[in-house]
């Protein structure tokens, strides 16, 4: 039977685990690298030249950092959504204007759809 001294296999312990920490600590500093610089897409190039980071698309280089490329979509999309909130609110006025002018001629589904008997449960027989 092989017996082993406690503070044998303490310190073998020890050496593990600090040299799988290191291998971490290396790998987690390589995707750093990795991970700060991205190339554009095609979309992400008219996003750049649309926001004006860059004047056109062949002033762009070859990789950006993210928070670059981030930062245009930002702006595109919360530019979007202000457009679509504007709209909404420029709509919404005439939708209901829309509706005053139907129930006033009297016109409502709930008339229009017992006139066509399309509702079953609302038919005699």
């Amino acid at each position: 039977m092989l017996t082993v001294s406690r503070g044998a296999v303490s310190a073998e312990c020890r050496r593990r685990t600090l040299a799988t920490t290191t291998q971490l600590a290396s790998r987690e500093s390589e995707m750093h690298k990795i991970a700060t610089h991205n190339r554009p897409t095609g979309l992400d190039r008219k996003l750049l030249v649309l926001t004006r980071v860059f004047k056109t698309e062949d002033d762009i280089p070859d990789t950006l950092p993210i928070t670059q490329i981030n930062r245009a979509r930002d702006i595109v999309r919360i530019t979007v959504s202000c457009l679509i909130m504007v709209l909404f609110v420029i709509a919404v006025p005439f939708y209901m204007a829309s509706g005053r002018r139907t129930r006033d001629r009297g016109e409502t589904e709930w008339r229009r759809s017992k006139e066509s008997g399309w509702r079953s449960y609302e038919r005699t027989s």
